[in-house]
């Protein structure tokens, strides 16, 4: 049987487009997601996966994206007009 690092690869691919504005929306859960189900499937089939660092480094990239997405419309709701208008959100100022 070959081993498999393809949903780990695809936590990675999608981890690092999630730092592209808009597309982020997209491919941050789409990341979390084959991120958490190639770890999973790592630990349960050592044998039949692999790809750990593929699949935490896609992860921690679009939880990271994730963070600054919220700080930037925190601050925007706090009143930043032009953290607002830079991040497409100019309708909540």
């Amino acid at each position: 049987m070959e081993k498999s690092k393809a949903m780990a690869v695809a936590a990675f691919i999608f981890g690092l487009i999630s730092v592209l504005p808009l597309i982020n929306y997209i491919t941050i859960p789409l990341s979390i997601y084959f991120g958490v189900m190639a770890l999973r499937n790592i630990k349960k089939h050592p044998g039949a996966y692999y790809g750990k660092s593929f699949a935490i480094t896609g992860l921690v990239i679009s939880m990271l994206t994730l963070i600054f997405i919220m700080a930037g419309v925190g601050i925007c709701l706090a009143g930043s007009k032009s953290i607002c208008s830079s991040m497409g959100l100019a309708f909540l100022s």
